[in-house]
């Protein structure tokens, strides 16, 4: 029996287990089973600039880096190729995998990958979940998001001093 997730009672999942709910075991099985796994989130260079998305999160509005689910089958690097297009209109290619880890706020496995600006004007293309996209100087990064939530890695990456 194949059991189906929508998108709204996914989101619903996926809060209660950011504040630390744990749903029965059914739900639980549902969302590892047919949800896709880890995030692949992606600093995109271009320059000296970061492209972020500003994340509708219920009422609240917060920028980060472009995410995306990685769907059953596919690489992290697939999905940030894919979702960035999805979201922004931008095509960008992997240059390297920056890292991994459990986030803090969400739970989540996140993949953090380094990408290269290949073309595309930016532009919100999901504006279901995004209310807008910029490309913002990486100096001016903390004003956007704070640098005490950014994974370190990125931050190493981004000002050029990545090992």
């Amino acid at each position: 029996m194949e059991h189906r997730v929508t998108r709204r009672r996914e989101q619903q999942l996926l809060r209660r287990l950011a504040v630390g709910e744990v749903p029965h075991d059914r739900q639980y099985a549902v969302r590892q089973r047919h949800a896709a796994g880890p995030t692949a989130l992606r600093p995109l260079q271009r320059d000296n600039l970061v492209l972020l998305v500003q994340r509708r999160d219920g009422g609240a509005l917060h920028w980060q880096f472009p995410a995306g689910i990685v769907k059953p089958g596919a690489s992290p690097a697939d999905a940030a190729v894919r979702e960035t297009y999805a979201e922004t209109a931008v095509h960008c290619s992997v240059r390297e995998q920056i890292g991994a880890r459990v986030h803090p706020h969400t739970g989540v496995h996140c993949e953090y990958l380094h990408c290269d600006y290949l073309a595309g004007e930016a532009e919100n293309r999901d504006v279901v979940e995004n209310a807008s996209v910029a490309w913002v100087a990486v100096t001016d990064l903390g004003k956007f998001i704070p640098e005490s939530t950014i994974y370190p890695p990125i931050l190493e990456v981004l000002r050029g001093t990545h090992v």
